[in-house]
């Protein structure tokens, strides 16, 4: 019996319109890094005088452009896994390992972003600004890491749907076969 999940395709079309443009943020995000890093080290050498907001604005762009980016890198298995045990693992109990880290993996992912999203709104609240003479409201900058976590955890969670749906219809296959 062919079961049609409405859900998962509309979880899925969202996840991956978030890690599309998570990935374009990050490519932006690290054009604008190398444009402020060069005209950091040009106004340094052939001027004698750095600018000052590169290397506090590239910082910020390094927060943005990791945390923005976990959810196309997940969507695209860019991440490292070292698989030694798990291939030497029976299939049926690779797809129990894999059910269990990916829950695992969901869990971590929700809780840390929930925790992250805190002292952002704590930020915002009490308008937590830089020291430097830019003042930039740190809210803005902290805010790119629980909406990239929430991203990764949209990520997971289609994976894991999955994971359990062909579990599901692998089992349905395997009794429907038996009878």
């Amino acid at each position: 019996m062919k079961r049609d999940v409405f859900l998962l395709p509309f979880l899925d079309g969202l996840a991956g319109f978030f890690a599309r443009g998570g990935c374009f943020l990050g490519g932006l995000g690290i054009a604008l890094m190398t444009g402020l890093i060069t005209a950091d080290v040009l106004g340094r050498y052939l001027l004698g005088m750095p600018t000052y907001v590169a290397t506090e604005f590239s910082e910020y762009l390094c927060v943005i452009i990791t945390f923005v980016g976990l959810s196309y890198v997940s969507r695209n298995g860019r991440q490292i896994e070292v698989t030694i045990l798990f291939d030497r693992l029976p299939r049926r109990l690779q797809r129990y390992v894999k059910l269990f880290t990916q829950t695992l993996a969901l869990a971590f992912v929700s809780y840390f972003a929930y925790e992250t999203a805190l002292p952002t709104l704590l930020d915002f609240r009490i308008g937590t600004r830089s020291l430097t003479f830019v003042h930039t409201p740190l809210w803005l900058i902290s805010l790119f890491i629980p909406v990239g976590l929430g991203m990764l955890g949209l990520e997971t969670l289609v994976q894991w749907l999955r994971l359990i749906l062909s579990a599901q219809t692998k089992t349905e296959t395997m009794e429907g076969t038996a009878r």
